[in-house]
């Protein structure tokens, strides 16, 4: 019998993070003490959940089916209880957003100030990804992505980039503006996020703010 939920817990951070540092950022606590937990769990066990390098972690065949078995629950766990945040004054909680770079730094992130600043409990994982991201398969709350995904030229001396991405740049002359007449714009970016997440109080509000 696991003497401590906390070390599952755990387990589920390690497990998404694939690494015990990253991990331990987000816990709060030393990657030595989330090794020596994930060792005792395994003992308690008596099986290996995850294989080790110097660079990362990833689990077993053994720890993915665990995981995939605890995700879940845990994931319900946490909603049920972000749902109680309805009963107090203000949110509490996680969300993790997956995007492009671009569209945190130059479209969304006073929005997320904004929010951050209005909701101090809230913790906003945020990760940046080049890739259209299966954000179930990666865990994350929602993705922000263009309307239509634009190929880029590279290696090439080219490249198409958002304007506002490169204003210092070309007021230096670093950067030169070719093929005007072929500029477009484009559809804007999109929220995108599993059906589970819709409804929840801190969702919600964070859609709110994104809209104002």
């Amino acid at each position: 019998m696991i003497e401590n939920m906390n070390e599952l817990r755990n387990f589920i951070v390690i497990a998404q993070a694939g690494s015990f540092t990253k991990a331990a950022a987000r816990l709060g606590v030393s990657a030595s003490a989330l090794s020596h937990s994930m060792r005792k769990l395994e003992e308690q066990l008596k099986i290996k959940l995850f294989n080790r390098t110097t660079r990362s972690v990833a689990t077993t065949e053994a720890g993915e089916q665990l995981f995939k078995k605890l995700f879940p629950l845990f994931e319900s766990i946490e909603d049920n209880m972000n749902a109680l945040s309805t009963f107090r004054d203000t949110l509490n909680g996680t969300l993790r957003i997956n995007g492009a770079d671009h569209a945190f730094l130059y479209v969304i992130w006073d929005k997320l100030l904004a929010f951050m600043q209005k909701y101090p409990e809230v913790k906003l994982e945020l990760t940046s990804d080049m890739k259209f991201a299966d954000i179930v398969a990666g865990r994350f709350d929602a993705g922000i992505r263009l309307g239509r995904e634009v190929d880029q030229v590279s290696h090439l001396g080219l490249a198409l980039i958002p304007k506002d991405r490169v204003v210092e740049e070309l007021e230096k002359g670093d950067v030169v503006e070719i093929l005007s007449n072929y500029a477009f714009n484009h559809e804007g970016y999109h929220l995108y996020y599993p059906n589970r997440r819709q409804n929840t109080p801190l969702f919600i509000a964070l859609v709110e703010e994104l809209k104002a």
